[in-house]
């Protein structure tokens, strides 16, 4: 059985980010991207401004942890960035 993903995860004290899974056209709206075409959208979003992850829902689940993972990797990275 494949485990739920998290409400939210902390990066760090600073950097608490609640992990929002939205559905296919929400999540579009909420990733900017509105205009790709469907096949093209990314499976999940990073926002460091608000301090949000946004996971598109409609996708499968092992899918949405590999894209989950991906973002809290980018986030790492930037936060990393910022402290530097």
């Amino acid at each position: 059985m494949i485990p739920r993903i998290p409400r939210r995860v902390v990066l760090g004290s600073e950097y608490v980010f609640p992990v929002i899974q939205l559905s296919h056209a929400k999540y579009a709206a909420a990733a900017d991207e509105e205009d790709e075409a469907s096949e093209n959208r990314s499976a999940a979003h990073c926002d460091l401004g608000e301090r949000v992850v946004y996971l598109d829902r409609s996708i499968p689940l092992t899918r949405r942890w590999r894209a989950y993972r991906h973002e809290l990797m980018h986030a790492l990275i930037d936060i990393a960035l910022m402290e530097a």
